[in-house]
């Protein structure tokens, strides 16, 4: 490579596979490899290292850099606070009167990688920075909110109940819904060009107890907790034991008692049997926006507004609307994965109208995405998309959302994201104090059967061309052999899809029920009329 002038740069960045060869091109360069966790752990046990301020060049016979922990992350507060807990949890220590120390460090980069790598911490075995991010932003997220809440300031109520402790164990237990892989896409289509996913995590085959510390900063969301009689967390539609001793039996009692005034039950609640009032005052209590959706402002016991009375809540849509809002509240970009029409888009409406708490402005701007869809058009419609969350926080609204619908239809799903990942419009970052976030549906990556393709192929329409010989692919697969003509991802959207799976019969009778119901009112039918119907 030659450069014109002395200040000029060449900057190369590639992904290093199994099969790189040496032949290529860049393998003559200079090169600094960036390593994973793990890698950066095993390198640094490896050659004595406890911290790292730079580059380390590790081999005197090559050219090459190895970038690790970086200083600035290490020292932040995303990754201390996170640290200081986990450390002390796993000694067994009791957490009720620690709080996080801004002014001390954990000992090194060493120790705190072996730290959140541990098995009992982060759920993935060898994580990226990325994966690893995403763990320690949801925990630092969560213990903030647990050190302002005022179950962490009754001392002597709360006395050796080991609260805390109870805390971090549970957002341990919830953060492998927020860090692990979920997604099979690499099984039918992506061919050997992509990685392989070994660790996933369907939504219906999972149960998914949360623990929401809102806003309030007075009470705690509870949601599809079951304790049994021995104190244990349960599945409570298989009695599955997910965790032994979640907690003691003084702190459930104590727990019960501070929940004696309240008409939402914190544990064994089963939110379907739950009015709908009582339903959208649990969702406003998480999201923050209980007193902004009062019919009457002057009445905290009074009666919420129903943004869209025809959407009907259920524990399974609840939970994921809950862990949508989770991921963007910790930075984590949401890319949810289903068919078309499975209600992604109304889900996200109705979270968005529930944010928005009856204010005449517009925080949810929906990208059509398509094959036309251009990356200057994208770049021109996230400029007026920043303009209009600044607008919006101005008057209280704190979150505003630009969703990509059908994200994967365009050639420019690298700029979508950059979008998402880096936070780079064009290069140019998005305002860190911005309250635009972004969300992509994506098609699933899926084949038509073996019968199906042999009737398109007898069909003609363009299937004169054999299959081995057409150039229109993804990985492997030509193209007109997927059910949705989509684009390959790019690899570090990879970790972000969440496949929110299929919806089980209960779930599906309660659908159907209320798309009767409101065909019924619409039609002002009669209690006879609308049972027949």
């Amino acid at each position: 490579v030659w450069t014109c002038e002395a200040e000029d740069l060449y900057m190369f960045e590639m992904t290093i596979t199994d099969d790189f060869s040496k032949k290529e091109f860049v393998s003559i360069l200079p090169k600094t490899r960036c390593l994973s966790p793990l890698e950066s752990l095993n390198t640094m046990t490896q050659h004595n290292l406890e911290s790292t301020t730079g580059t380390l060049q590790l081999d005197l016979d090559s050219s090459d850099l190895f970038q690790l922990l970086d200083d600035w992350y290490f020292k932040s507060t995303n990754m201390q606070r996170p640290t200081q807990y986990l450390q002390r949890f796993h000694a067994n220590q009791n957490l009720d009167a620690f709080f996080y120390l801004p002014d001390v460090l954990v000992k090194s980069h060493k120790n705190c990688l072996e730290t959140l790598l541990d098995p009992g911490s982060c759920p993935l075995q060898d994580p990226s920075y990325g994966e690893l991010q995403n763990f320690i932003n949801f925990l630092n997220i969560q213990l903030e909110s647990c050190e302002n809440s005022i179950f962490c300031n009754l001392q002597e109520d709360w006395a050796n109940l080991r609260f805390k402790n109870f805390v971090v164990k549970f957002m341990i237990h919830m953060a492998k819904d927020f860090s692990t892989r979920s997604i099979e896409i690499s099984d039918e289509s992506l061919g050997k060009t992509q990685p392989e996913i070994s660790e996933r995590r369907k939504w219906e085959s999972s149960h998914h107890p949360y623990i929401f510390f809102n806003n309030d900063g007075v009470t705690m969301s509870f949601f599809g907790i079951s304790i049994d009689r021995n104190h244990n967390l349960i599945n409570p539609d298989t009695g599955e034991v997910l965790e032994k001793n979640i907690m003691s039996k003084n702190l459930y009692e104590q727990l019960k008692h501070q929940n004696r005034q309240d008409q939402i039950p914190i544990f064994n609640m089963n939110f379907d049997n739950l009015s709908e009032q009582l339903k959208l005052r649990v969702l406003c209590r998480v999201l923050g926006v209980e007193t902004e959706n009062l019919k009457d402002p002057y009445n905290i016991d009074g009666e919420l507004v129903d943004p869209d009375p025809s959407y009907k809540l259920t524990s399974d849509n609840v939970k994921k609307l809950l862990a949508i809002y989770m991921r963007m509240k910790a930075n984590i970009p949401v890319v949810c994965m289903g068919e078309t029409g499975c209600g992604k888009t109304r889900m996200i409406k109705y979270l968005c109208d529930l944010i928005r708490g009856g204010k005449p402005v517009q925080n949810m701007i929906i990208i059509k995405v398509h094959g036309g869809l251009t990356s200057e058009s994208i770049k021109q419609k996230v400029k007026r998309a920043i303009d209009v969350a600044r607008n919006n926080e101005a008057i209280g609204v704190q979150m505003t959302c630009l969703f990509f619908d059908e994200a994967n239809t365009t050639s420019a799903i690298g700029t979508i994201k950059e979008l998402m990942v880096d936070r780079l419009n064009d290069g140019e970052p998005i305002p860190k104090s911005s309250t635009l976030q972004f969300i992509c549906a994506v098609n699933p990556y899926r084949t038509h059967s073996e019968t199906m393709i042999k009737k398109l192929e007898n069909a003609g329409l363009g299937y004169h061309i054999k299959a081995e010989n057409t150039r229109d692919t993804l990985g492997n697969i030509p193209l007109r052999r997927l059910v949705y003509r989509v684009h390959a991802l790019p690899l570090s959207l990879f970790p972000l899809v969440w496949d929110f799976g299929t919806v089980n019969q209960t779930n599906e009778k309660q659908y159907i029920s209320q798309m009767v119901k409101n065909v019924s009112d619409d039609l002002k039918l009669v209690s006879s009329e609308e049972s027949s119907l």
